[in-house]
C-alpha cells in the first residue's frame, strides 16, 4: 500500500483552497478510509469501504471534514462570522 506510506507536506508555497463540494468529498473519503484502516487493526474486524457506508454515516464524516477544513482555514488566517 504505497499510497499510505508517510509523506512530508511541502507547504511553504501553499494556499488554502476554497471548500468546494469536491474538496470536502475528497476529505471525507480520506478521513473515513484512514479511520477504517486503523479500526480494522484495532478491532480486528472488517470495516465497510467508503462506497459501502450509509448516507447518514457519510453525512457525519462530511461534518468531520468541514470541521477539519475550518481548523486549517482559521490557522491560515480565515475569520469566522455569524450566519444570518
Amino acid at each position: 500500500m504505497d499510497e499510505f506510506k508517510a509523506k512530508k507536506i511541502e507547504h511553504d508555497s501553499a494556499r488554502i483552497p476554497d471548500p468546494t463540494p469536491a474538496l470536502i468529498a475528497a476529505m471525507t473519503d480520506v478521513c473515513y478510509m484512514t479511520f477504517a484502516v486503523h479500526m480494522t487493526k484495532l478491532l480486528e474486524t472488517r470495516m465497510p469501504h467508503v462506497r459501502e457506508i450509509t448516507d447518514e454515516y457519510r453525512d457525519a464524516w462530511e461534518d468531520v471534514s468541514r470541521a477539519a477544513y475550518m481548523i486549517v482555514a482559521i490557522a491560515g488566517g480565515a475569520k469566522l462570522r455569524p450566519i444570518e
